[in-house]
């Protein structure tokens, strides 16, 4: 009877602890570099590429930005913009749903699924980029 006392008060404290360590700091991933050469067409392009292989849709479009909505189990979903010039492509998380975006200890926190998200949405939009013909042709 003491075992199963002592692990409901061990679980009781270790749930929390296990909560919060699925939530990660909010940061938004480094720029992408275009390559050169690459046209602004070519590179929306290959950020729209990106964006589908990843399974996010695109909500709204204008010329140097692209805003991007997924949508998992749950009714969790995450909104980026993915903003783009000559020289750079840049991430910015825009709002989220049941993903535990707030604020602890003066931090901007979220779960650790839309950081994964973000950091496979850099990876398939270089290589989409690295797939587009140099010089837009």
């Amino acid at each position: 009877m003491k075992k199963l006392n002592f692990l409901a008060v061990f679980l009781l404290f270790l749930l929390p602890v296990a909560a919060s360590a699925s939530l990660l700091p909010l940061v938004d991933p480094d720029p992408i570099t275009v390559p050169a050469n690459l046209s602004q067409a070519d590179t929306a392009q290959a950020i729209k590429k990106g964006l589908e292989y990843r399974k996010w849709a695109v909500v709204q479009e204008q010329p140097g930005l692209v805003r991007a909505t997924v949508t998992a189990s749950g009714g969790v979903q995450a909104t980026v913009d993915v903003s783009y010039d000559a020289q750079k492509i840049q991430i910015k998380y825009v709002a989220s749903q049941n993903l535990d975006d707030k604020t602890s200890n003066g931090q901007h926190v979220i779960g650790s699924r839309y950081i994964n998200w973000s950091r496979n949405l850099v990876l398939s939009i270089t290589q989409a980029l690295l797939q587009q013909p140099l010089g837009g042709k």
